[in-house]
């Protein structure tokens, strides 16, 4: 689900570079089409493919200047809970949903556990949240992956890519804007590792460094637009032994390490 994407591309490289049979779905373009608001559709995917595990990285775009945000995700979720209930009807056994840091809120002063509490308010986090009770509600082996600030080979509207690519973004000039940048192709490890574990409930996905925006600031040298940060106290990254034990998983790759391999003529990612 949500195959078209930066995420759902490098997951399917990931998979099928492994001999996995992967079904990519989207809900236009030329993959597999599934819009998983048509009940009709979902039935018909799923009848013909018989699988026997799904990722989900289906969800709506929802922004703070958006007025209908908080019905389109009560619509996004209805989706998603009728999607379970036909995925647990059509033997469908694991099921792995991309969640978000976003749950967490960034008012945090430490790494982020699983177990601290959700105070995010935006109504994309809200979603996320109860997605993720939706999931572990189901009658399926569900896990959730909590998916930091992600970057990397399209993942064109990230800071990290807007910065390497050349779009001199704005950039708040201080050290207590702190995020946890993951690599995409990190990110699609995880869910390749997560679809076949039997691990359930929520799991960090991050690298657990926070990096702030001077640092990024000194490694992105000229290409960003400098504006002040006084009184901007934001952090957000991730407590990642969780992963490394349930899933084996940890992340590979350091984004301080993209200026380094950077080819500035074609701007392209190692």
């Amino acid at each position: 689900m949500g195959a078209a994407g930066p995420i759902g591309r490098a997951t399917t490289e990931r998979m099928r570079s492994r001999g996995l049979r992967v079904v990519a779905t989207a809900r236009s373009g030329r993959l597999e089409p599934l819009d998983v608001s048509d009940d009709a559709q979902v039935l018909d995917v799923l009848a013909r493919w018989r699988p026997r595990g799904v990722v989900y990285l289906a969800s709506p775009v929802l922004t703070p200047s958006d007025a209908d945000a908080r019905q389109r995700a009560v619509r996004a979720l209805r989706d998603l809970e009728r999607f379970l209930h036909a995925c647990a009807a059509n033997d469908v056994d694991r099921f792995v949903f991309a969640s978000s840091a976003a749950v967490y809120g960034d008012a945090s002063p430490r790494r982020l556990r699983e177990s601290d509490p959700l105070l995010g308010t935006s109504a994309y986090a809200d979603f996320k949240r109860r997605a993720e009770i939706a999931v572990g509600g189901s009658r399926l082996s569900g896990a959730s992956l909590r998916l930091f600030n992600v970057y990397g080979p399209r993942c064109h509207a990230s800071l990290i890519n807007r910065l390497v690519e050349g779009e001199r973004p704005s950039l708040l000039m201080t050290s207590s804007f702190v995020r946890d940048y993951v690599d995409v192709r990190d990110v699609a490890e995880a869910i390749d590792a997560a679809v076949a574990s039997p691990a359930l409930g929520p799991i960090n996905v991050g690298t657990g460094i926070g990096i702030d925006n001077l640092l990024l600031a000194g490694w992105a040298r000229d290409e960003y637009a400098p504006v002040p940060g006084e009184g901007i106290h934001s952090f957000s990254v991730a407590d990642a032994t969780h992963a490394e034990r349930v899933l084996g998983w940890t992340a590979r790759r350091r984004v301080e390490s993209v200026w380094k391999s950077l080819d500035t003529t074609t701007r392209g990612w190692a």
